[in-house]
């Protein structure tokens, strides 16, 4: 399994290709209060979406 690190790494550079690569066949994924999506090819998609909206995002790990 990789790391959280280079999970939100992956988000981060806004590259999708490998963060899905991190989800299970089966993930699930809810943004806010959006209906969840099912699968790691449709998480993908989903997030290419909210992407779509954004300049850039950054995700700080606190503590785990």
């Amino acid at each position: 399994m990789k790391s959280r690190t280079n999970l939100f790494g992956d988000l981060d550079r806004m590259d999708l290709d490998a963060w899905a690569e991190h989800l299970a066949p089966d993930a699930v994924l809810r943004c806010g209060n959006d209906d969840p999506v099912l699968g790691r090819e449709a998480c993908r998609a989903a997030m290419a979406s909210l992407y779509g909206q954004l300049r850039c995002v950054q995700h700080q790990i606190l503590d785990q």
